[in-house]
């Protein structure tokens, strides 16, 4: 039993897992002012010319359609215990110190108090993947862990899912759409 969710197959055995990997892409559009906003014009107001066209389509979906990422991102992780690798909670806060404003920096910093950080382990049906463009040794890092240890992965890298489907990988993951940082 099968449903698609951002182009990538989910089980509806993922309903039971208890513990959620949070990848990068995954914790930075969880804090984005683009998915929180009550009204996504009015962070479009606060966005220079550049950054509007650079987030156009994320605008685009937020207002045709706004509050629902965040509702199925809330979805996601209701009654589950989030973690994060420290390879992603590294990135992630390298990210939000660059480019997080405060709404998104408060936002960062309550995101990190509910997340459990975990050492990096390795997978052995990790072992053998080929390293490209899309399949790099951080998101590897990232899967195998939450794999190694019997968790979902919420992420906003569906070509890493697919790619690591080429090679003949399934991983347990559920991929959603991603927001940038506003600088809100």
């Amino acid at each position: 039993n099968a449903e698609y969710m951002g182009g990538v197959k989910i089980r509806a055995s993922f309903r039971f897992m208890s513990r959620l990997n949070l990848d990068t892409g995954s914790a930075v559009t969880i804090i984005s002012e683009l998915t929180n906003a009550n009204n996504p014009q009015d962070v479009c107001c606060f966005l220079t010319e550049d950054q509007k066209l650079q987030r156009l389509p994320q605008i685009a979906q937020e207002l045709a359609a706004p509050g629902i990422l965040a509702a199925e991102l809330r979805g996601y992780m209701s009654s589950r215990s989030l973690c994060m690798t420290t390879v992603a909670h590294e990135m992630f806060a390298n990210i939000v110190r660059l480019y997080a404003g405060p709404k998104e920096m408060t936002r960062a910093t309550e995101l990190l108090s509910t997340v459990e950080l975990i050492a990096p382990m390795e997978f052995p049906a990790f072992q053998a993947v080929r390293r490209t463009q899309k399949v790099t040794e951080s998101l590897i890092t990232i899967f195998a862990t939450a794999e190694a240890s019997g968790m979902l992965t919420l992420t906003t890298n569906s070509a890493f899912v697919r790619a690591l489907r080429q090679q003949g990988i399934v991983v347990n993951a559920i991929a959603h759409e991603s927001r940038s940082l506003t600088g809100l």
